[in-house]
């Protein structure tokens, strides 16, 4: 037989977790004696330690003593169906937070790397995004228009602002980027919309600047371009890796990409 504080020891717990358990029959020491001291067997740390995981998987205690007290398979399979459920949303969550986290981890470690403005030509791999078209295409001359926007149509989505946007570039005579979709990082869930990023050779860029400054250097920018490129009539924006915005909130840094037509 074991003390209170050696059956502690033990099931590393505490002497007052074992007393409250106690108090309130959850968990029961095998014998107390005439002066009221507890005293544990060793096989019941085995009761101990699973009494311990359904705490760690969301059990209450209350529910715990009932199950003690009134046993009731099915029920009890039926909660820990509800748990394992839990769980398996949970980890999706995780899942969704850690790609949205390295993905602002990698824009801002590239942005940080590279000259502003400077446009760079590389080969990226497939990507999947969730997408969700806008009513109608929109173009913006002031952060306020886009911000108003932007709350009006995202008001059904998880979060307010998305990871980035595909904006057409073509469909205006002065070049000037026309919103097409928003895009997220895709979750596993029914009826969401999902479009592929195809593998290619990529030109990029990142700029630092109001809107209309935004409006005016893409535009130099697909003029540098179209010198050397055939360009598909779409651009990626990804500004998540900056809504480290400045001063007047006016001011905002995006990542550009625009996929070459390869001969």
């Amino acid at each position: 037989m074991l003390k209170t504080a050696e059956f502690a020891k033990m099931c590393h717990t505490t002497k007052d977790t074992l007393i409250f358990y106690d108090r309130i029959d959850v968990f029961k020491p095998a014998f107390v004696d005439s002066k009221k001291y507890r005293y544990y067997e060793v096989r019941q740390a085995v009761q101990f330690a699973f009494l311990s995981h359904l705490r760690d998987i969301g059990f209450s205690l209350e529910e715990i003593k009932e199950f003690i007290k009134r046993p009731n398979e099915e029920k009890f399979i039926k909660r820990l169906e509800e748990r394992s459920e839990a769980f398996r949303e949970e980890i999706e969550k995780a899942k969704r937070f850690l790609r949205y986290t390295d993905g602002i981890l990698e824009l801002s470690k590239e942005a940080s790397r590279h000259v502003e403005g400077v446009i760079s030509v590389e080969r990226k791999k497939e990507r999947t995004f969730q997408y969700t078209p806008f009513l109608k295409p929109c173009s913006f001359n002031t952060m306020r228009e886009y911000t108003d926007f932007l709350f009006e149509s995202r008001q059904d989505e998880t979060t307010s602002v998305p990871w980035g946007y595909v904006a057409d570039f073509k469909r205006d005579a002065d070049n000037r980027l026309v919103f097409l979709d928003s895009l997220d990082f895709p979750l596993k869930r029914k009826g969401v919309q999902l479009l592929k990023l195809p593998a290619g050779h990529y030109a990029s860029w990142f700029f630092r600047g109001d809107m209309n400054e935004h409006q005016k250097l893409f535009r130099k920018k697909v003029s540098e371009l179209e010198k050397n490129y055939v360009l598909t009539d779409k651009a990626f924006l990804f500004d998540q890796s900056s809504v480290l915005l400045l001063g007047n909130g006016e001011v905002f840094t995006t990542k550009y990409e625009i996929l070459l037509i390869e001969d």
